[in-house]
């Protein structure tokens, strides 16, 4: 992942103290769904972020040099009713989730341009509901997909599941175990004539 920064980012990382807002873009079917860390809503890149404050929590997103696939936790408390249904109802498995940090100014104007943290998938939501909800959801990256095995079968049901109309396996299991006479009508053997023996045949057409 780029790792480049402007001149404004990377100045205020170096400072000793640097206030920071992470965005946070869920991707589902019906649409994004922006939550930002700042305890008020923040409006960036086109967006209105909402903000949930102290409130979120992201799980420290690491790396290595190997092709370990690191996964990253996120916790948000405090989730509108609207949100919650979007999580229940909807299908996120394996739909795209994205970070961002932006270093602030002393005015909590967001530092142009934030950079991409983090870039993975939705994997497993949990949500709890009390006086208020919380969601729990746990994201993992593409490698991830390294240690998933890749089972397909010649069946008609596998070819449909990959290419739905497809029949060039629709015969396929019943031609597995079927004896088949090639070249007979109907299958059926016809007889032979008898076979005489090479040496008889020469010796009969010798002798005369």
């Amino acid at each position: 992942m780029s790792r480049t920064l402007t001149a404004a980012v990377d100045t205020a990382l170096q400072a000793d103290h640097v206030a920071i807002v992470a965005f946070v873009e869920m991707n589902f079917g019906s649409g994004f769904v922006r939550v930002c860390s700042a305890g008020y809503s923040i409006d960036w890149d086109g967006y209105t972020w909402t903000g949930l404050g102290n409130l979120a929590a992201i799980e420290a997103i690491g790396e290595s040099a190997d092709f370990f696939a690191h996964g990253v936790a996120f916790k948000l408390s405090g989730i509108p009713a609207a949100m919650v249904t979007t999580a229940r109802t909807e299908h996120y498995q394996g739909r795209p989730v994205k970070v961002w940090i932006a270093p602030l100014t002393a005015n909590h104007a967001v530092l142009a341009d934030p950079y991409l943290a983090w870039i993975g998938r939705m994997d497993v939501m949990t949500i709890q509901v009390g006086k208020t909800a919380t969601i729990s959801l746990s994201s993992e990256t593409r490698f991830a997909d390294w240690d998933r095995p890749r089972t397909r079968l010649y069946s008609d049901a596998d070819q449909q599941s990959e290419y739905s109309g497809d029949t060039g396996f629709r015969w396929l299991e019943q031609l597995a175990e079927k004896t088949l006479n090639w070249g007979q009508a109907g299958g059926a053997v016809p007889p032979q004539p008898p076979r005489i023996p090479l040496g008889g045949v020469l010796g009969s057409a010798i002798s005369r």
